[in-house]
């Protein structure tokens, strides 16, 4: 079974709420990797940059439900000086490694992908605490020449640190990727940027190591792209600004077998496509998951909705009311059979009277729940939030 509880990467919080209910749909618990653990104090901290980048505005809103998440025990902040895997020498001189590759940090420009970003002295800049930074980090930025131009602000213990962008966004995965192993967390991404970044060293490190736990990595983050560019599909911006953090809680207690089954499916589904060697190919992949899943889900729904639309008439006629003066509160319960569980399915039908009819539907729906994967039906179900 895939992981079913995520490490958020590269930065510290996810800005938006909006994302953070797309990693909520998808696993059991978020965990974020932040210096900061005061949820008012990192609320002013995000208030401090806003003027650098509208993106950060989105954060009022999430930052308000933080203190409320972690109550219920699905979001969790971690500091990354009480975790072991934080001071592994084999963390730092990963990140080295990535600011020696010219390639890599040429392609880590957040202005291609209009993330919200700060700048300093005009150039894109990563903004991170001393307590975020190996010691053998610091001591290369501050020291070696081939990597002292990375370093824009010594803040010392007291002020942030101003890093290049390629560094930040280095020293981010790098130590998100040790925590994640040491927690047993899947580290999920809602940045293309870092995602391809993570592909590269990934690839990197397969091309030197072709071992299967290298080949899983490369699957497991592939994967988590392809989920979440589904959800995407399924729940465009404007249908999941909506939903409210309480309609998300609600329906993830309803669904979670079918969540981990779903999670499950698209996992296997991208290791019969994958190849670590070629990571650019990986968005190839992605699009052609999330193409085929969103396709089937919606001929899915497609056909419960043509059942429904078969059938319930004469599951009314069999109350003998006439069908063009349904009350509000049947065609509310007409829009309730498509998207309850099988047995709320049936109780609600044969309280209705007319057996036939609904023996009919109950046949006609398992028909069509045969031809739908886990995954189908789990994407099916989060169309009717």
């Amino acid at each position: 079974m895939a992981n079913s509880n995520a490490l958020y990467y590269p930065f510290s919080r996810c800005l938006d709420a909006n994302v953070l209910k797309q990693l909520l749909l998808l696993f059991d618990t978020v965990t974020f990797l932040d210096a900061v653990d005061d949820d008012r104090h990192r609320e002013f901290l995000f208030r401090e940059v806003e003027h650098n980048h509208a993106g950060f505005l989105a954060y009022r809103d999430l930052g308000a439900a933080m203190p409320w998440l972690r109550s219920e025990g699905v979001v969790d902040v971690r500091s990354p000086s009480t975790l072991d895997a934080f001071y592994k020498d084999i963390t730092a001189d990963a990140i080295l490694s990535d600011l020696l590759d010219k390639s890599w940090v040429a392609e880590a420009d957040p202005r291609k992908f209009r993330l919200a970003t700060q700048y300093y002295e005009g150039q894109p800049c990563w903004n991170v605490f001393k307590p975020k930074l190996l010691d053998n980090v610091v001591e290369a930025l501050r020291e070696r020449e081939e990597f002292r131009h990375h370093l824009l602000f010594d803040g010392g213990d007291r002020y942030a640190w101003e890093l290049s962008y390629s560094a930040g966004s280095s020293v981010g995965i790098n130590i998100h990727l040790s925590v994640a192993d040491q927690l047993g967390l899947a580290p999920v991404t809602d940045s293309r940027l870092h995602h391809m970044l993570m592909l590269r060293k990934l690839s990197r490190s397969f091309e030197v190591d072709r071992s299967l736990s290298g080949f899983d990595d490369f699957v497991e983050a592939v994967s988590q792209r392809a989920m979440i560019k589904i959800v995407d599909a399924i729940l465009p911006a404007g249908r999941i600004e909506l939903l409210s953090l309480e309609d998300v809680m609600r329906f993830r207690e309803e669904t979670k077998a079918l969540r981990h089954d779903f999670v499950d499916a698209v996992t296997q589904t991208v290791t019969k496509q994958i190849d670590p060697s070629k990571p650019i190919e990986s968005e190839r992949v992605v699009a052609s998951v999330t193409e085929a899943l969103a396709e089937r889900a919606r001929v899915y729904g497609g056909e419960l909705a043509g059942v429904r639309d078969r059938l319930w008439p004469r599951l009314i006629e069999g109350l003998g009311a006439p069908v063009p003066l349904l009350a509000a509160g049947t065609a509310a319960l007409a829009a309730s059979v498509i998207g309850g569980p099988a047995h709320v399915v049936a109780a609600s039908i044969l309280a209705l009277g007319p057996l036939k009819a609904a023996t009919e539907w109950l046949a006609e729906r398992s028909k069509a729940g045969r031809s739908a994967s886990p995954a189908v039906a789990y994407l099916s179900r989060i169309r009717t939030i």
